[in-house]
């Protein structure tokens, strides 16, 4: 280490080169960063998604879903497995162990599922998707008095358009149907000319196809013989030769049915401010730009609204463009400032070059980071922004030691080239170890699992990178610097104007930090070592007392506070099987009660605090999932937080208020599109095999859950179906030869209807369906009215062979780990209720009285609460492996194995001022403020440590023990108070911003901040005191071990003051 800070300070060349290169480097992958709100996401989950349509929840399960989980949930690399099986479709999800390879055991997974032989016919090709949380940009709403075949073709002419542009590579298209080709013929008919649907399928495949039928090689050339008879519209599979009557005269199938061009038969639809619209969704891609992509969308709306057919509207919706740019001008801003306020800081305490070179090093530090970031793939988003404010104060520390040495070196009279020599080797070594902790400290951000661990890994990277470059920095960089723009002697020559001021103002606040090292601090450190039974007993009892406040309550913690919002939505689910027209009917009643809250909030406000508003029926768009002409769901984009007084939690309060009742509602609930990762509040999962006891508990649980003041929105996800009618041959039946599966196959030809083929219309997949009118299939009689159709042709009522019972089925089914589950979950007021208060006080007494009345049943917390626990479990064990760590670091360079326990007994302090910091600022703890101590314990060690060694280096040199730690403290005591006061002056910004955008981080900033400012006061005076107390502990050993008091250090110091006073007699 010696000889590089040598060659660099005698080498300004190469160090200046370095300089360049690190910032070129760092500059130029800064420029290339993506921008974004948040980090994208992977939640190692692996979909497989199975459509079986016409096939009820209980036939879904049976058929699909448990085969899937049988045949992957033993494959390696798969933590969990969970399902639900819906009406005509299976979901089943691969929960993957953290650090595997996704795409490989994706690869496992769909051999596994290809295995399966069993599936039903009607049962589609498995998709799969791994889920991520996908970066929506921005939306186009295309809406109007228009049919749906105009929004749709106009839709897909928006996508088109912004495909083809250089910026948009991901849009998909929300709230309008499939194509789809009915070809539908009555019972009467068939039977009038002796058909079976079967029949008619088969004669529309044969006459629509197109198929190759090889080559005719001539002479001259190859020809190539294929057929062209695909059909593509209504008119022409109308047009298909049906049948030749007796007269030669042909029946086309036009003739006999109705042949419908239209949409698939599925009740989903989207409404915008009032009239049908559809929904492009532009997506941002990894390699894109979200800015860009969104100045490219506003571009094309500006310039295409004039071109559209007349009576459509483009309308821009959910664009968080703006969000982007504020979030990254706040952090921006706030940055500078706190560079500047740090700087500032350094200016005032020390010499203007050594100021000028400690914070020029942050630059070069930040460019550092950059290119790591950079390589490791990420982005520049809010955390990262984040991460390099954080840095700010944290990154001048080790600056701020080595610059403080030299200038004290160099005021001592020495030559700038040696003080810088010299300055920087004394505490190259701490420095290092210094840095090394800080670096061990982010590991338990490093292996931190669950979703927040993936949300904020990009921290402990930019962290790490920016400490490494800020070590190189200093210890090479800042020391050249210093050693050539120092000058020989410490002369102060005379200024005039505004220097003149700047100087008598730093001379002032020199002079009164000597004042208060020598009159001040001095004698309280001695005060505090000769008292130092009273000052580790006091510190003791803060630290009882702080975790008793923690233990005690009295400061709430929640994984993911609730922040302002710009969009709040209403979700309504009504019993399975009520038509789509009265969901959209009920849906815009809400829809009218939240355009009604401009006219409460008026009075109030200068802009209209709803914008605008997206309806859609027939399915749950985010939070809770919900498919069926049932499910509705209606979405307010509100005026920005900065242009409204009211908060969103009051607008929603309002809106519920003003909504009302709806007594045919099975649950209405109100709140934000995002919920946070891992789920609601509180979600308790009930398992068991019965689904009678399933629903009863969870009726059980939501009453329970009703008793609690703050607890709303109570709701579970077991769901009564449809009304099912259920078939059953009656003996005749088999006697014709007739089978369940022949009876199953005809009623599903029937109602459903028979997929004859699927043709290719341009990008359109369309599928061509044979089946009854739909007059004949809206009532039960038309079930009655029905013939089946025996192996030998024989046509009978449907009466003779089958019966018929009506049962109510099942909405949804879920499974976990392969058994039946029902969720009950709920929604908090954080300002009177706290979901891990309550969820304890559920575990307690309630649930494990209410499993003991059921056989079998079994309940787990899971939602936001396991997604705590997960990330809570392993942030303390990435947590005592930094500390190991940092212990091992400490005792190598002390060479101690006590020592090091006197420097890490600050980390457990700094939670002191975390806490009186949260109390303060009135906010509660949340996960990042557990992030911010994460980050804090390698911080205060820092203090400690150089401080410690400067003791030990002292005693080295011949001095006392308690002469030892005065000058060790001392002479610490202006570089630790700096290094507090940056890192506050770089954190400051944040703490006092108002904006909502950076309410989520502010936590982290205070567990820094003041746990830094707590842990500095018992820096200066509990380690000292513990110091001498491990001494005294020690001389009580000896006196035990050896009969004496006197320790071996003190029998040389004493022999070495002894020689020298021989020495000086002989003289």
């Amino acid at each position: 280490m010696k000889g590089l800070v040598h060659a660099a300070v005698h080498n300004p060349v190469a160090t200046n080169i370095l300089m360049v290169v690190i910032i070129v480097a760092g500059a130029w992958s800064a420029l290339s960063l993506q921008r974004e709100v948040m980090p994208q996401l992977s939640f190692d989950i692996i979909q497989i998604r199975i459509a079986y349509e016409g096939a009820t929840p209980e036939e879904v399960e049976e058929s699909i879903v448990i085969k899937v989980e049988e045949a992957i949930h033993t494959i390696e690399g798969v933590r969990r497995v969970f399902s639900k099986a819906y009406e005509g479709v299976g979901m089943i999800f691969a929960e993957l162990e953290p650090g595997v390879d996704n795409r490989s055991v994706r690869d496992d997974i769909e051999d596994e599922v290809g295995k399966i032989d069993t599936f039903p016919d009607e049962a589609k090709e498995p998709r799969y998707v791994e889920l991520k949380e996908q970066d929506q940009v921005i939306n186009i709403a295309v809406y109007g008095e228009q049919p749906e075949s105009t929004l749709k073709e106009t839709a897909k002419q928006v996508r088109d358009d912004l495909l083809a542009t250089p910026y948009v590579s991901q849009i998909d298209i929300v709230g309008t149907r499939d194509y789809e080709i009915a070809i539908e013929i009555a019972e009467s008919t068939l039977r009038r000319y002796g058909l079976t649907l079967d029949e008619v399928s088969q004669l529309v495949r044969g006459n629509s196809l197109e198929l190759s039928a090889g080559d005719i090689k001539t002479p001259t050339q190859d020809i190539v013989v294929r057929t062209t008879g695909q059909r593509y519209t209504a008119e022409e599979f109308a047009a298909i030769p049906l049948l030749t009557t007796e007269t030669g005269a042909i029946i086309t199938l036009g003739a006999v049915a109705n042949v419908i061009d239209g949409f698939e038969d599925a009740d989903i639809f989207g409404r915008f401010n009032g009239k049908p619209g559809v929904l492009v969704t532009i997506l941002k891609a990894e390699s894109e730009d979200a800015l860009q992509v969104a100045d490219a969308v506003h571009h094309y709306v500006k310039t295409q609204q004039s071109r559209l057919p007349e009576g459509l509207q483009l309308s821009v919706w959910a664009d968080r463009s703006p969000v982007i740019k504020g979030r990254l001008q706040l952090l921006t801003n706030n940055g500078l400032m706190g560079l500047l306020l740090v700087t500032v800081c350094l200016w005032f305490f020390m010499n203007f070059r050594l100021a000028f070179w400690v914070a020029a090093g942050l630059p070069v530090a930040f460019m550092g980071a950059f290119w790591l970031i950079d390589y490791y793939g990420s982005t520049m988003n809010m955390i990262t922004m984040f991460a390099c404010i954080m840095a700010i104060g944290i990154l001048v520390d080790d600056a701020i030691v080595v610059g403080e040495n030299v200038y004290s070196h160099w005021r001592r009279g020495k030559s700038p080239i040696q003080a810088a020599i010299d300055g920087t080797n004394e505490v190259a070594l701490p420095v290092v170890a210094a840095v090394a902790t800080s670096i061990a400290a982010f590991i338990p951000l490093f292996i931190m699992e669950g979703i927040m661990g993936k949300f904020i890994a990009v921290i402990p990277v930019a962290m790490v990178a920016a400490l490494l470059a800020s070590l190189i920095e200093c210890l090479f960089i800042m020391s050249a610097h210093l050693a050539h723009s120092l000058p020989q002697r410490d002369t102060r020559a005379k200024s005039r104007g505004l220097g003149a001021l700047s100087q008598r103002l730093r001379d002032s606040i020199e002079s009164w930090v000597d004042w208060t090292i020598e009159r001040l601090y001095g004698p309280v450190l001695r005060w505090a070592v000769t008292y130092r039974l009273i000052v580790a007993a006091t510190a003791l009892a803060i630290l009882m007392l702080a975790l008793g406040v923690v233990g005690g309550g009295h400061i709430n913690f929640f994984l993911f506070p609730k922040t302002d919002s710009e969009y709040v939505l209403a979700q309504l689910t009504l019993p399975q099987g009520t038509p789509s027209e009265r969901t959209l009917a009920l849906s815009k009643q809400i829809e009218q009660a939240a355009w009604q809250l401009n006219r409460v909030f008026e009075a109030d406000e200068q802009e209209p605090v709803v914008k605008n508003a997206m309806t859609v029926v027939g399915q749950h768009t985010s939070r809770n999932p919900e498919i069926g002409s049932h499910a509705g769901e209606v979405t307010v984009e509100l005026a920005a937080v900065e242009q409204r007084s009211v908060s969103s939690t009051d607008i929603l309060a309002k809106w519920r208020e003003l909504t009302g009742d709806v007594p045919e509602a099975l649950a209405l609930t109100f709140g934000t599109p995002e919920i946070g990762p891992g789920g609601s509040p509180i979600e308790v999962r009930l398992i068991g095999e019965s689904f009678d006891d399933l629903r009863q508990a969870a009726d059980r649980v939501k009453a329970e859950l009703g008793t609690y003041p703050g607890v709303f929105d109570i709701q579970d996800d077991f769901r009564p179906g449809k009304v099912e009618m259920r078939l059953a041959l009656k003996p005749e039946a088999r006697v014709l030869g007739l089978t369940l599966a022949d009876l199953a196959r005809q009623m599903r030809q029937g109602f459903f209807g028979a997929e004859a083929l699927r043709v290719q219309r341009g990008r359109d997949d369309v599928s061509v369906m044979v089946r009854y009118p739909e007059s004949e299939r809206r009532a039960l009689g038309d079930v009655e009215n029905m013939r089946i159709r025996t192996p030998d042709g024989r046509e009978i009522p449907f009466g003779e062979v089958a019966s018929v019972t009506l049962q109510r089925g099942y909405a949804v089914i879920h499974h976990d780990d392969r058994e039946r589950v029902v969720a009950v979950t709920a929604d908090v007021d954080t300002n009177t209720a706290n979901a891990a208060k309550v969820l304890a006080d559920l575990e307690a007494g309630f649930l494990p009285k209410l499993m003991a009345e059921y056989d079998g049943l079994r309940f787990s917390f899971e939602g936001q609460q396991r997604e705590t626990q997960r990330s809570v479990n392993s942030l303390f064990r990435g947590f005592v492996l930094a500390m190991l760590l940092i212990y091992g670091i400490l005792a190598t360079i002390f060479r101690s194995y006590l020592q090091p326990l006197i420097v890490m007994s600050v980390i457990p302090f700094g939670l002191i001022g975390a806490l009186v910091g949260h109390l303060l600022m009135g906010h509660a703890l949340t996960m990042m403020s557990l992030f911010g101590l994460v980050a804090l314990s390698g911080v205060v060690v820092n203090d400690s440590l150089v401080l410690l060694d400067f003791v030990n280096r002292a005693i080295r040199q011949g001095e006392p023990i308690e002469r030892a730690i005065h000058i060790g403290g001392q002479a610490r005591f202006r570089a630790i108070m700096l290094t507090t006061i940056t890192t506050v002056a770089g954190l400051l910004p944040i703490l006092l911003e108002g904006s909502f955008q950076a309410q989520f981080l502010i936590p982290m900033a205070i567990s820094i901040s003041f746990g830094l400012m707590g842990a500095t006061f018992l820096v200066l005076l509990l380690v000292p005191a513990l110091y001498m107390l491990l001494y005294d502990v020690r001389r009580i050993c000896n006196w035990l071990w050896n009969g004496t008091w006197e320790l071996a250090e003190e029998r040389e110091l004493q022999e070495r003051e002894v020689a020298e006073i021989v020495e000086v007699s002989r003289k």
